[in-house]
């Protein structure tokens, strides 16, 4: 399903596109500079995606902490950070996580995997 693997971390991808994106991750290529702050990145989606938080759109703050969006479903997911829900589960112990990615890392402790070298 995702043939396409990174050779330095084990990133894996199902289109050669993503592969190529990723791999700049592991240098200090950075090709997209926002003109308005310092961000940068490698990966040409993300300026289209950066710039509205430049816009003149009205943002959704949360009124807990600092966290700011533009996008309605991001600030629903940050919510539930702040009420305790943990939709993600770990399938080999009991774990959970208000992120899936949480859960992927966590899965590390389970099959040993190690994909970066200190």
């Amino acid at each position: 399903e995702k043939p396409f693997m990174c050779g330095e971390c084990g990133y894996r991808a199902r289109h050669k596109y993503r592969l190529v994106e990723h791999m700049r991750t592991h240098t200090s290529e950075k090709q997209f500079k926002c003109n308005h702050c310092n961000y940068n990145t490698s990966h040409k989606r993300y300026p289209v995606e950066h710039m509205k938080t430049h816009s003149d759109a009205e943002p959704y703050i949360c009124e807990i902490c600092d966290y700011r969006t533009y996008k309605k479903s991001r600030i629903e997911k940050h919510m539930m950070s702040h009420a305790g829900v943990k939709p993600y589960k770990c399938e080999e112990c009991e774990y959970r996580a208000t992120h899936q990615s949480h859960v992927i890392r966590h899965m590390r402790l389970h099959t040993g995997e190690r994909p970066y070298s200190c």
